[in-house]
């Protein structure tokens, strides 16, 4: 797992850090590791902000004017912090071109962009945002010093930022290079280390070989009943996505559960029959208690809540599920929207996988606020109800409200009717055989499903590629796991 650093966090353990080691230092470190990265030009612009961001930009533009680049700084603001202020003397002292950015198009074929840090939030405004446009618009290879100048830190959101080919967190990756509107912006991203201790809990960014324990060694003396029973309760008479329904169920089956049971209203059952092959199938007359029990009879593992609908008894099936299930559940989809009509405190069996919009509504914030402080808001609610969050977006975050984990894998493909229903059932097929770690497995969930949809997007592309296509490589996605 890779650490991935809060803001405050990361200003926190710059400012311990400093007391062993100058800050002059630091920035020196920062702006060398930066230089070596830079691909070989003939030109380069260094674009500094007032801050110490500026200051690593500072920094680089002596290395390279060292060096024999043909390098010209320009500056977006007069003042400077003291350790900046220095690099720009020693900068000015050496014969770097520095001048001040007025509204100048950029034809050097490297910029490199140091104008806000990771404490920035907003919008960009005058000469900054003139300049980040202009920056976008040079058809130059673009490096963004720690975050892209003018993308939140905490969170990924922007309205204006540096559009990079190459982003260079310092020490520590930020949520802000993963959530919202990060992947759109970053295209690629790399990490140096340049000595800072890190002075509290970190946040988690998953890899394959982080889930290796998700799943256990088989026996060759064992049968389907030794890796648990997958139900599967969704759909209504009004929901007429069987197929939906049935990539659910295989889905559990492709993530290693023994029996996957798919139930359903009886008046659907006849739609659904049809495209399950190795899932059985549950008829309920009704979704009352009676019915219930029979569903849920001798499962392993419970996800509930598929194209269920909206009526009065779906929120007596998620209040009974909740009651009365000991073994691990996951609810989404409309299984959410009855959720958030009971007030209710789960024994820690619950895994809830919403998006911002229906987290929103569980959370009684609006989806701005949710976006806003996504790890902040899931690890509250994770605490108060005693749940394993997992929250959708374009990086995935899934907390138990103490752990907090970031899974960055999935394609814009995936945004596409029933990819939510597949990750239910992975998440699902992962808990029945191995109920141990519900905040790893619905990360290990997250994970599959995302790297599954990426080969999908390969062998099909982002605009044609369905939730079935992300089921076909299902299988790979786990081989990775159980061979990293």
């Amino acid at each position: 797992m890779i650490d991935v650093v809060s803001v405050s966090l990361m200003r926190r353990s710059d400012k311990k850090t400093a007391e062993k080691v100058s800050e002059k230092e630091l920035m020196y470190r920062a702006g060398r590791a930066v230089f070596e990265l830079l691909p070989v030009s003939d030109s380069y612009a260094v674009v500094c902000g007032k801050g110490n961001n500026g200051g690593d930009g500072y920094v680089v533009a002596e290395l390279l004017y060292n060096a024999g680049r043909r390098v010209t700084v320009y500056n977006t603001a007069d003042l400077t912090t003291e350790t900046a202020g220095y690099y720009l003397q020693k900068c000015l002292q050496c014969g770097v071109n520095v001048v001040s950015y007025t509204d100048q198009s950029f034809e050097e074929t490297v910029i490199v962009d140091c104008i806000f840090g990771i404490g920035f939030h907003g919008a960009p405004t005058g000469k900054e945002a003139e300049a980040i446009k202009k920056i976008n618009k040079s058809g130059s290879y673009i490096v963004s010093v720690d975050i892209n100048s003018g993308l939140d830190a905490n969170n990924g959101l922007t309205e204006l930022c540096v559009i990079s080919d190459l982003t260079v967190a310092i020490q520590a990756p930020k949520p802000g290079h993963y959530l919202n509107s990060a992947k759109d912006v970053i295209k690629k991203l790399t990490t140096i280390d340049i000595g800072i201790e890190t002075d509290g809990e970190t946040y988690k960014l998953c890899e394959a070989d982080d889930f290796r324990s998700v799943f256990p060694h088989r026996q060759n003396n064992s049968h389907k009943g030794t890796y648990g029973t997958a139900v599967l309760l969704g759909g209504c008479r009004e929901y007429s996505g069987a197929v939906k329904l049935a990539n659910t169920s295989l889905s559990a089956l492709k993530c290693g559960c023994g029996i996957s049971r798919l139930a359903v209203h009886e008046s659907i059952a006849d739609y659904a029959a049809p495209y399950l092959l190795e899932s059985t199938l549950c008829p309920l007359r009704s979704f009352d208690d009676t019915e219930l029990a029979k569903a849920f009879d001798k499962a392993a593992a419970v996800g509930l809540g598929m194209g269920f609908g909206r009526e009065d008894d779906r929120v007596n099936a998620v209040k009974y599920a909740l009651k009365n299930l000991s073994c691990p559940l996951l609810i989404d989809a409309d299984g959410l929207y009855a959720l958030s009509k009971l007030d209710y405190k789960a024994n820690g069996n619950v895994i809830i996988t919403p998006h911002a919009a229906e987290f929103a509504r569980l959370s009684g914030k609006t989806t701005d606020e949710v976006l806003s402080d996504t790890i902040g808001l899931s690890v509250s609610y994770a605490k108060e109800h005693n749940v394993t969050v997992l929250l959708k977006g374009a990086s995935t975050v899934i907390t138990d409200g103490e752990r907090v984990f970031i899974v960055d894998r999935g394609t814009p493909g995936m945004a596409t009717a029933g990819s939510g229903d597949v990750l239910s059932g992975i998440i699902t097929g992962i808990n029945s055989q191995n109920p141990t770690d519900l905040c790893l497995n619905a990360a290990c969930g997250a994970f599959i499903a995302g790297y599954a949809g990426e080969l999908a997007a390969k062998e099909k592309n982002v605009i044609s590629m369905t939730a079935s296509d992300t089921v076909s490589n299902i299988h790979k996605a786990v081989s990775l796991i159980i061979n990293s």
